[in-house]
This record gives C-alpha cells, sequence and structure tokens, in this order.
C-alpha cells in the first residue's frame, strides 16, 4: 500500500506505543510519510519494533504476510471499500479497523473489531480485543461484484419507488438516509 497521510498510518506507531501485549509491527508499503513514521517510532519508544517492509509486489507474498500477523490492523477512516482489511479477514488473520466509511458495512458482521476513528488508544484496545479470539476464517460469499451490483441495484429501485410513489413524489430531489448513516441523493 501507499504510506500517505489521509489513511492514518501515524496511528498505528502510537497504538504500538499504546499496546500493553508485548508486539512487533510490520507495516508493509512506500510512500512520503515512510521517514517521518520512522521518526515517530524513535521518538516514541517503540523504533526496535516497528518494521518497515517496503513495498510487497507479489500477491502471494502479500497473502501470505497478511495469514502470518496475528492482526491486521487498518486505520484509515475513510476507506470506502476496504479491501484490504476482508484480504486479511480472508486469510483468517484477526482485523481491527476504525469505524468508518464503507468498513462498517462491510466488516462489521465479519468478526472485525471496529473501533472509534483517529483514535490509537482505541486501536490498541481493539488489537488486545482481538487477541482474545481465536482465527477464523468467515463466510465472504456475499461479497462477490455480483452480489454488490444485485444490492446496489434494489436500493436504487427501492429509492426510486420511493419517490414516485411516496409523500415525495414530484420533488426535484430526495435525500433517503441508510441505516448505516450514509446517504443517497436521486434526482426525480
Amino acid at each position: 500500500g501507499r504510506l500517505s497521510s489521509e489513511k492514518r498510518v501515524d496511528l498505528l506507531i502510537d497504538m504500538l506505543a499504546e499496546l500493553r501485549t508485548p508486539a512487533v509491527l510490520a507495516i508493509a508499503g512506500s510512500g512520503p510519510v515512510r521517514s517521518a513514521l520512522v521518526r515517530r517510532a524513535q521518538r516514541l519508544g517503540v523504533g526496535e519494533r516497528v518494521m518497515m517492509l517496503g513495498h510487497i509486489a507479489g500477491r502471494t507474498d502479500l497473502a501470505r504476510l497478511m495469514a502470518t500477523g496475528d492482526c491486521f490492523v487498518h486505520p484509515n477512516p475513510d476507506e470506502t471499500y476496504g479491501l484490504a482489511p476482508l484480504e486479511a479477514l480472508a486469510t483468517g488473520t484477526r482485523v481491527v479497523a476504525a469505524r468508518g466509511g464503507g468498513l462498517r458495512d462491510v466488516l462489521g458482521s465479519r468478526g472485525a473489531v471496529l473501533v472509534q476513528p483517529g483514535d490509537a488508544a482505541a486501536l490498541a484496545r481493539g488489537v488486545e480485543t482481538a487477541l482474545l479470539h481465536e482465527r477464523r476464517t468467515p463466510d465472504l460469499a456475499d461479497l462477490t461484484w455480483d452480489r454488490a451490483f444485485d444490492r446496489e441495484w434494489d436500493l436504487y429501485e427501492s429509492l426510486r419507488a420511493t419517490t414516485q410513489e411516496g409523500p415525495t413524489a414530484g420533488a426535484d430531489t430526495v435525500m433517503g438516509f441508510l441505516p448505516t448513516g450514509g446517504s443517497v441523493a436521486t434526482a426525480a
């Protein structure tokens, strides 16, 4: 992955410093914040417990890395879908992620520990909670592109039906609120 500030990778270093469980943090990826992460780790006294792996090019190598980790931590609260955490789940690795973006919908019912976004202490508590549970591989069969498209299509159809039949019939724009807190605007 790309190590950039918007992904909040800095929280991983702070999380490591907060953990009560002895741990080593392996960070895969390269990018503009790499040297800042190394400096932050040194400043917080956890530099010897951080392994900067660089870019992992091979998918097999990346899957092997995910599968051998005790826990995969994804701090980015703005992830729209969360492919990397899903890949980690598919390998049987425990996952801790920020509860934000599309992650709560995709990961929440699959055994991932979701925590308050932007909070390194919450990530650390999430890791400690995740490590209490056995590794397992959840059923991800419902996450095919066909099924995702079908669910999306059904949502649009239900919103369209609401705008044509409901109290907002004839309105120029309808705002429908989804149970997940997201919103969709549709033009009538």
